[in-house]
């Protein structure tokens, strides 16, 4: 397995580096706080402390063109094995009622949208609050059946109600500070949402913060968390860099509650692990060593469906 991303006590390169980024985060929003980290530094009390201060909530999630670039760099094969098929499967993509067109809400660099039209040939409504994510997405993985948008104020006016058969929101509800927007998005999805769809949520999962993963943590360890507390996920980079992103804690009973305040009926959370994962996929799981998700599921799936036909 990869190291621990937060693995020896902290060196003066490191504190060098520390020091550079609290400079430069502190002239920016939070959510744009993003440092890299080299594999063998361990994250102290202290400097968590440091860290945490700035971030203070802001409305605004669109990541800016460093932030955005940097995510377009993670290594998403953990989420290839046990995350986005699970999504799919949850939204019967490849089921005798197979939805046509699909909501991405939140779509980043498009890296999912596109694999999803490419290999179940459904079209695929791609939004995302930021034009960098956007420009991204674009460039590299642009695709005959799937059209990008950029969404403003979680609204999605360039939809008509029940337009689109299924819908999922994949490491999106996590960027945000309050329960009002994760609402708003969950009613916005319920809306264009046509009567028999279904909304799937693709989060870590809430119950094991803090566990070091194969390519990611969220959050710190020991450390108890509420919905809505501030935290930091820990994100392997392709290169072997570690991303570190600040988010929110939000549970799989509060995701449910939402869902079910919005209309959304048969709800259902899913927690897989290596063994529920029926073949090797895009990410074999031989090719790396999984021992955590073996036992433990890296994400949850919080899923429901609008009732009618």
């Amino acid at each position: 397995m990869p190291g621990d991303p937060l693995s020896a006590l902290g060196s003066p390169v490191a504190d060098a580096e520390q020091a550079i980024n609290r400079a430069a985060n502190a002239r920016r929003p939070w959510y744009m706080n993003v440092q890299r980290r080299r594999l063998g530094y361990r994250e102290t009390p202290a400097s968590r402390a440091k860290w945490m201060r700035h971030m203070e909530p802001n409305t605004d999630t669109a990541y800016d063109a460093s932030t955005s670039a940097d995510f377009a760099e993670v290594d998403d094969r953990v989420g290839w094995v046990l995350g986005y098929p699970f999504a799919l499967r949850a939204l019967g993509v490849g089921g005798p009622d197979a939805p046509v067109t699909l909501l991405d809400y939140g779509c980043g660099p498009g890296k999912v949208a596109h694999r999803v039209a490419r290999d179940h040939g459904l079209r695929v409504i791609a939004v995302d609050p930021s034009a960098e994510m956007l420009s991204i997405a674009s460039r590299r993985h642009g695709h005959p059946r799937v059209v990008y948008h950029r969404v403003r104020e979680h609204r999605l006016a360039f939809l008509a109600d029940s337009s689109v058969d299924a819908a999922m929101a994949c490491f999106v509800f996590l960027a945000l500070p309050s329960l009002e927007q994760v609402r708003a998005i969950a009613a916005e999805v319920w809306r264009v949402l046509r009567p028999g769809g279904r909304f799937v949520i693709l989060d870590p999962h809430s119950d094991h913060v803090g566990m070091q993963f194969s390519a990611f943590r969220s959050g710190e360890p020991g450390v108890s968390y509420q919905d809505g507390d501030p935290r930091v996920a820990h994100l392997l980079m392709t290169n072997g860099e570690w991303l570190e992103l600040p988010d929110y804690f939000w549970s799989a009973h509060t995701y449910q509650e939402i869902l079910a305040e919005v209309g959304f009926t048969d709800l259902r959370t899913d927690a897989p692990v290596l063994a529920d994962a029926e073949r090797p996929g895009p990410a074999d799981p031989r090719t790396w060593d999984y021992d955590v998700e073996r036992e433990h599921a890296p994400f949850m799936l919080v899923h429901g469906c609008r009732p009618g036909s």
